[in-house]
């Protein structure tokens, strides 16, 4: 997992390097006008509030997996504990690694490691990665309902007599916007995707890597334990 997450924030690392070598649109002195279809950006912002949803749920899998594996590990460390604590005085000993005159068997020590391991990881910067990628999604499609939402009260409100040219203008204004808007929004929803992308996959990747590596730790200390043990 750790190198498959490398692999994706490398692409990710060098598709921001080719992006931010592009000439941009939106900063562009001339105003270049692309005929699109009126849909267009009810399609985008669609698509990006579908793709939020997506990213919310993603972030909420990731959370209860967490949270699932440490209920598994202290529930299996609460049943060890019992099985082989025999009295309350060895129940109040600290136990470590080294310690081999409790009798426990190596799967004991490895379990109270990778307890204290799961216990220490911090998930917090995967889950803000996932929500700064989510909430970039979002603001793709809450400008335009926000449009949506002004143009809806511009033809509602005003009087009798003025609330006609009102509309008429704000009309004429929305389609020499609209086109704008959509080709502002197509580049700007690839920037926001890259960003958001990075961050999430960046966090992802240090979190897999540290987890890896701890895990790498327990194997080794069950195979010196098992070793320990059969020399015995």
């Amino acid at each position: 997992m750790a190198e498959c997450h490398q692999i994706q924030k490398r692409t990710l690392d060098e598709a921001k390097i080719l992006l931010a070598g592009t000439p941009s649109k939106l900063s562009g002195t001339t105003k270049r006008y692309t005929i699109m279809s009126p849909s267009e950006p009810h399609r985008l912002a669609r698509s990006a509030a579908n793709l939020e949803t997506e990213l919310r749920n993603w972030r909420a899998c990731f959370d209860s997996w967490i949270v699932s594996q440490r209920s598994y590990v202290h529930a299996l460390k609460g049943w060890l504990l019992r099985c082989v604590r025999s009295d309350r005085e060895t129940s109040r000993l600290p136990f470590s690694p080294p310690r081999r005159s409790l009798g426990a068997p190596p799967i004991f020590n490895v379990c109270i490691q990778w307890s204290r391991f799961l216990d220490a990881v911090s998930e917090a910067p995967v889950l803000d990665g996932m929500d700064f990628f989510a909430a970039g999604v979002g603001s793709l499609y809450a400008d335009r309902r926000l449009r949506e939402d002004s143009s809806r009260r511009l033809s509602s409100g005003g009087s009798r007599r003025f609330g006609g040219v009102m509309v008429e203008a704000g009309a004429q204004y929305e389609e020499e916007e609209e086109v704008v808007t959509a080709e502002k929004m197509a580049e700007v929803a690839i920037r926001v995707l890259c960003a958001g992308m990075s961050v999430a996959v960046s966090a992802m990747t240090e979190f897999a890597v540290g987890s890896a590596e701890g895990y790498e730790g327990l194997i080794k200390q069950w195979k010196n334990g098992k070793y320990s043990l059969q020399e015995k």
